[in-house]
């Protein structure tokens, strides 16, 4: 799981804060990046394009975590746009590739964190033929439990989500009507439920098990990567 990000008082030197409004693109418009982003506040979702006129959501930002690791290359090939009111803090792009230069630890750390996560993306694609539409469903709210720190294997949580049924369909790589069905089967056996954008999970322990979330596919790395979103803002 990501900790938090220091917040402006905190911080060893006055970083410009970033708020964007729904909707908002936090990538530049021509692509070139000047900057990462640190979210405070707000949920941030990358997209990539699908049929004409129509976007899918390929990755998801929360509070406490960095926007985006993939920006460091300077380029933004995909937009990232905000779903709800975001806060952040903006790291200047060359003042982290100076940092990344000064300290090899600060950069194997990002470098490591970048190459787990494409693997464990690689290793869900190759997944979805093998899992249910109820299984996706299942693993796209652990990883949500686990990436908004709630313990592993614990039992009954709640917590609210800013995503609509098209959000968490793309995410979970299934139709809508796929999503409300696998809604209504996690009821059912009494392992979830979802509604006006609240997830009550009865037992993540169990949850867990059903969808086969574990450090091998994506998100999982959330509870032991090593914190250096906090550690790169704090050191700037």
């Amino acid at each position: 799981m990501s900790a938090p990000i220091p917040d402006e008082a905190s911080m060893p030197r006055q970083l410009p804060a970033v708020t964007f409004e729904p909707g908002d693109k936090l990538t530049p418009p021509d692509g070139n990046v000047q900057c990462l982003i640190a979210l405070t506040e707000g949920w941030a979702a990358r997209t990539v394009a699908a049929a004409p006129g129509e976007t899918r959501i390929s990755g998801l930002f929360l509070k406490g975590e960095l926007c985006d690791p993939l920006w460091l290359a300077g380029q933004a090939r995909e937009p990232v746009i905000a779903l709800t009111r975001v806060r952040g803090i903006a790291a200047p792009l060359d003042d982290v590739n100076l940092l990344m230069a000064r300290k090899r630890l600060m950069q194997r750390k990002i470098f490591a964190d970048i190459a787990q996560r494409s693997l464990s993306s690689a290793k869900w694609i190759a997944s979805l033929g093998r899992l249910s539409a109820m299984q996706r469903v299942a693993y796209v709210l652990c990883d949500l439990a686990s990436r908004l720190g709630h313990r592993p294997g614990r039992r009954a949580l709640r917590f609210r989500v800013p995503l609509n049924d098209a959000h968490l369909a793309d995410i979970a790589g299934v139709t809508v009507g796929h999503l409300r069905r696998a809604v209504t089967e996690l009821r059912a056996c009494d392992l979830a439920t979802l509604a006006r954008q609240t997830i009550q999970i009865n037992d993540l322990g169990r949850l867990e098990r059903v969808s086969q979330f574990r450090a091998t596919q994506p998100g999982a790395e959330h509870r032991t990567a090593p914190n250096w979103p906090s550690e790169l803002m704090t050191e700037l």
